[in-house]
């Protein structure tokens, strides 16, 4: 890599950071565009409220024309006929008034009243003059007529009506320039949205890309390595097993040429080294059993109710003979590999059982938990139980809390356990107290089945 890739991988939580201030900021201008965007849309309503107002005004003060139109062509001429705009009038007029009432704000609600009785008056005073004409009052009609009261509440109206439109024309212009503001801003911030996004997409291809090749390249030398270690780990456990062959070679031959000349210390020796020989034998085959576990075998539907009682049947002989009890019942069906379980589920019983209180007849319990997305099962004895301070280092390797002169083995089977319970994406606990017995708890993921394996 030259220096100046080198230089352009920064560190990953710089990386977050700025993509954090990044998208911060980018949700910020979105907000503010979607407030600006909601501020112009109340605007446009209180835009239309306000044309409609308008024409809403325009129709009453037409509608009151209408009438005094009909009233005069009536007294003018006294034909029916003439009316019909009067009476469309009556009519329409509460009709307006309601359509006015629905765009006018409370503040201006005093005003509207006003209004309301003003026309009425209009109305009514046009309606007595028909009245009085209607009843051969014709000179009283008249006379109504020439006392100007009518032309004093239509001019009333139109003071009014002018009041409310110069409000509202106010209002208009207000809006209006609110809303070419609100727009320009609103263009203003999606503009630099989309700076920012591109901006964003610029630091990821610079910065993130590079960061990502490393990690992946990363991720390449670890799986070559871990694939070196196993490798490792089969040669050397092949090359060890020789020597260890070698040793208990010479020493039988060597019992059987000299058995005559060895004394009871000589024998003692070489019986000790045999056997040290065999242990060392049997870790090597441990070390290569634990780096091949489950590498061949495959995820299958299994029944853990079946894979017990095929333990129950394997471990017969053991279970008369410490006189165990393993209690399960409906336990569930599974996608994993099945000869790791069998294992997992066989080093939990064998544990149970080797590390039993003296006089006390050993109890297994097995039960399982279904959760969103995996099986817990848990494994309780009645067994001696497990320290505190040691419950975090019984699942490391080659790891013995006794003597062996009093538990046998190597302290490897919960080493097993925990890499199987790894291998089904879980993992594996243990709660317990000394005296009390323990309950290990394995966690195994439910969608281990073929498809995304």
């Amino acid at each position: 890599m030259t220096k100046n890739n080198a230089d352009k991988i920064i560190s990953p939580v710089k990386v977050s950071l700025a993509i954090i201030y990044g998208l911060t900021f980018l949700i910020i201008i979105i907000v503010s565009n979607f407030y600006s965007q909601k501020q112009v849309n109340k605007n446009i309503t209180d835009l239309n409220k306000n044309y409609d107002l308008e024409n809403q005004l325009n129709d009453l003060l037409s509608n009151l024309q209408d009438a005094e139109t009909g009233q005069r062509g009536f007294l003018l001429t006294l034909d029916d006929t003439y009316l019909e705009p009067y009476e469309r009038a009556l009519t329409n007029n509460n009709i307006i008034l309601d359509r006015v009432t629905n765009n006018l704000e409370e503040v201006y609600q005093n005003k509207f009243q006003l209004l309301k009785r003003l026309s009425q008056d209009k109305l009514n005073e046009l309606g007595q003059t028909i009245s009085l004409t209607k009843n051969n009052r014709y000179p009283d009609a008249i006379k109504l007529v020439k006392t100007d009261y009518g032309k004093l509440k239509m001019d009333s109206i139109r003071m009014v009506i002018s009041e409310l439109r110069s409000v509202k024309k106010a209002a208009l212009v207000k809006n209006s320039a609110s809303i070419n503001s609100l727009r320009s801003i609103s263009q203003s911030l999606i503009i630099l949205s989309a700076v920012v996004i591109i901006g964003i997409l610029i630091f990821l291809f610079i910065y993130v890309r590079p960061l990502f090749k490393r990690i992946s390249k990363n991720t390449k030398e670890i799986e070559r390595k871990n694939k070196e270690l196993e490798h490792f780990a089969y040669i050397t456990s092949h090359d060890l097993k020789e020597p260890s062959r070698t040793i208990a070679g010479f020493i039988t031959a060597f019992e059987e040429d000299f058995e005559d000349h060895l004394n009871d210390d000589s024998k003692y020796y070489l019986e000790h080294i045999k056997s040290a020989s065999q242990r060392m034998n049997d870790m090597i085959g441990t070390i290569l059993s634990f780096s091949n576990l489950g590498k061949s075998e495959k995820f299958e539907k299994i029944s853990l109710n079946k894979i017990l009682a095929e333990l129950q049947e394997d471990l017969k002989l053991l279970l008369i003979e410490s006189s165990a009890n393993i209690a399960y019942a409906n336990l569930p069906e599974l996608y994993a590999k099945r000869n790791l379980i069998k294992l997992l589920f066989q080093n939990l019983i064998l544990n149970a059982i080797k590390f039993r209180k003296k006089n006390v007849l050993p109890k297994i319990e097995i039960n399982a938990i279904d959760t969103n997305n995996h099986f817990v099962f848990s494994v309780k004895d009645n067994g001696i139980g497990i320290a505190p301070d040691h419950q975090d280092k019984i699942f490391n390797f080659f790891t013995k809390l006794h003597l062996t002169s009093e538990y046998e083995g190597y302290g490897i089977g919960l080493s097993f356990c925990k890499k199987i319970a790894e291998i089904h994406q879980g993992q594996i606990g243990v709660f317990s107290k000394l005296g009390q017995g323990s309950t290990f708890t394995i966690k195994i993921h439910k969608n281990l089945n073929h498809e995304n394996l």
